[in-house]
């Protein structure tokens, strides 16, 4: 059964039909073929990406992943089942990273100033595929903030929008934090008398023996 979406002749990027023939049909798929689909299926996106990005705008593009998503998890129970709904729906964060990575300081300001925020129809494509591509997303925004430092609170206020408060670091999974140090207040003649006993007379030389 080939993929196919009612806009797939206006659509920039082509459904990957060969992908995903092989799950329709009788024979049965070797474990290798399976691992390999989610790499091909990214790398088939992202190129067909790269061809669309100078004559049509980014959230465009966007849409269109999300669109045969939604088609592809309603139509094709074999998508799902073989796990590439999960590739499918890291694609927008995918596309994102490609698109504002290399923008140049100006504009990448000014996108982030537009679109990354809770109003903007980006952050709805987002936060409906978030589960899947949030490590993405987390390392764009680090990499975000090392270029764009002027506008690194901005992008941390917005990714809090996603991450919950008690959502544990990925260097700290046991949520484990150091115990705050005790400190003693220490009257005047107390750090006399400690200080007085803390130093010590020099031992004299060692003597030889003639």
């Amino acid at each position: 059964m080939a993929l196919s979406t009612s806009s797939s002749s206006t659509s920039s990027f082509p459904p990957p039909s060969s992908f995903f023939s092989c799950l329709s049909s009788s024979t049965s798929v070797s474990p290798y073929t399976l691992k390999s689909l989610p790499l091909k299926l990214e790398l088939h996106f992202r190129s067909s990406f790269l061809e669309a990005k100078a004559s049509k705008p980014v959230l465009d593009c966007i849409d269109e992943v999300e669109e045969y998503t939604s088609y592809c998890a309603l139509n094709h129970s074999e998508v799902a089942s073989s796990g590439l709904l999960a590739s499918l729906q890291k694609l927008p964060f995918l596309l994102l990273s490609d698109y504002l990575l290399p923008l140049p300081m100006k504009d990448l300001c000014d996108f982030i100033d537009e679109h990354f925020n809770d109003k903007s129809p980006l952050h709805k494509v987002l936060t409906k595929n978030f589960k899947a591509g949030k490590l993405i997303f987390l390392k764009l925004i680090n990499s975000l903030s090392a270029k764009a430092s002027s506008h690194r609170g901005p992008l941390l206020i917005y990714l809090t929008t996603f991450f919950s408060l008690t959502e544990r670091s990925g260097v700290n999974l046991k949520g484990s934090y150091r115990r705050p140090t005790e400190l003693k207040v220490l009257s005047v003649s107390e750090f006399s008398s400690s200080s007085s006993s803390s130093v010590t007379s020099p031992s004299p030389p060692p003597s030889s023996s003639p």
